[in-house]
């Protein structure tokens, strides 16, 4: 039910595993790249480059909150997750796997690879919220994602 805690919980929880917690709230314009990362203008000047390489580069990859708690080992709290498409959400199942690895296709691991593998740190935990379905744009999951969690 809508206001009942279910957030608070979830901070409690993170704080008892000792673990940081990275949140992201889902909405109907959540996109994978909100998950995932993708390319920003470069935010620094010539003088901060360590190469002439990267000193002409307009764009640069930054992870994504899903990638980022995936490296780090800490708790990832997808807050609405029933509000977000399942095109979005269909990127997540191979988190949910045992193998718990994502493959980032737009990324790119270098000039010649076509895509880049993430393995969860073992200390990884994923935790979603949601509210029943029937309310004005709110879903229930597709039984695909529903049954990895």
């Amino acid at each position: 039910n809508t206001g009942c805690g279910k957030t608070s919980v979830c901070q409690l929880l993170s704080r008892l595993l000792g673990k940081k917690l990275l949140t992201i709230n889902c909405h109907m314009h959540t996109e994978a790249s909100d998950f995932l990362g993708g390319l920003r203008p470069v935010r620094r000047t010539s003088e901060e480059a360590h190469s002439l390489a990267e000193a002409e580069k307009l764009f640069e990859w930054c992870d994504g909150v899903l990638v980022q708690a995936m490296h780090t080992g800490c708790c990832l709290l997808i807050d609405e997750i029933s509000l977000a498409e399942d095109a979005v959400l269909e990127r997540l199942n191979s988190v949910l796997e045992p193998e718990r690895k994502l493959l980032i296709s737009e990324r790119g691991s270098d000039e010649n690879a076509s895509a880049y593998e993430v393995v969860a740190h073992k200390d990884f935990v994923l935790i979603a919220t949601m509210n029943p379905g029937g309310d004005y744009g709110k879903k229930e999951l597709s039984l695909a994602l529903r049954n990895r969690f």
